[in-house]
């Protein structure tokens, strides 16, 4: 019987990673699934049964936030002997608001999450790819990557950081065999919306056109799915995402910046994102 591959997925506990960690799961991947939350990583466990002949599930409970973080997962698969044939950098969460008016405890939080543990995530398990001559890697980022993001500023930031990470381990890892690709959703139904502390304030706002326009998850996985398995370097699900890509690159970048800005700050003067600090401090 040929092996098994192996799926590292982050953030896998809901959401898009959630559907992305089924999709491997009923074509035959062994998964090993991380996420902050046990009830979830519980509940996923309950949900991939029955495994198949030689099918494995294995679920990590972690705060990837923490700095050490990808250290330990990467020591727990070595200790166990497993290789990671395709890496999911999914996990990720973002604020809404004035970057002064955020608190510097949650803002290294979410860019140690964002950045700095699936960059190095991607540095431990990337060397063994490369040395066995195959590998992919699908790094998740966002349309707010295409273009600086007023009152989500670190966040766009740290979303445009992924993108052209990942455009340029696509071109260094080529070599080796090693697929890279960056998978760019809009809008989601999923906690990302509550978490970031965005809500609808019946308003023409952000947080009521953003709730409007939620993507389904599963389409979402299902189009990062598929791109990787093609070798897609940039993925961007959906025709209305699409045309965010495409006027994010030939209309001025400070009309765009200026029309982001225009939405995002009259839904935060209806409060919007004011309650960001207390969802994001009960994040999944």
């Amino acid at each position: 019987m040929k092996q098994r591959e192996t799926v590292l997925l982050t953030g896998g506990g809901g959401g898009i990673g959630l559907e992305m960690a089924k999709i491997f799961f009923s074509r035959g991947y062994n998964l090993i699934v991380v996420s902050l939350l046990q009830e979830e990583l519980e509940a996923l466990e309950k949900t991939f049964l029955p495994l198949k002949e030689g099918q494995s599930v294995v679920t990590i409970q972690q705060d990837l936030s923490e700095t050490s973080s990808a250290s330990m997962i990467y020591n727990f698969c070595t200790a166990r002997g497993i290789a990671v044939d395709i890496l999911v950098n999914n996990a990720g969460i973002g604020i809404y608001g004035r970057h002064i008016d955020i608190s510097s405890s949650q803002m290294l939080t979410m860019l140690n999450l964002n950045i700095i543990t699936g960059t190095e995530l991607v540095t431990l398990f990337g060397r063994g790819m490369e040395k066995r001559k195959k590998g992919k890697i699908l790094i998740t980022a966002s349309t707010a990557a295409f273009q600086p993001l007023p009152m989500m500023a670190a966040y766009g930031a740290s979303k445009s950081c992924l993108l052209n990470f990942a455009r340029a381990l696509s071109y260094e890892m080529k070599p080796s065999g090693v697929r890279v690709s960056c998978l760019c959703p809009g809008t989601t139904r999923t906690n990302f919306l509550k978490q970031a502390g965005i809500s609808s304030s019946g308003k023409t706002s952000f947080g009521s056109i953003a709730f409007r326009m939620q993507g389904d998850p599963e389409k979402v996985a299902r189009a990062g799915y598929r791109g990787l398995m093609k070798g897609k370097k940039i993925i961007v699900p959906g025709v209305i995402n699409r045309l965010h890509y495409y006027a994010a690159i030939f209309l001025p970048g400070g009309l765009v910046s200026a029309l982001a800005y225009r939405i995002f700050k009259r839904g935060y003067e209806h409060g919007e994102g004011r309650s960001s600090e207390k969802a994001y401090e009960n994040r999944p």
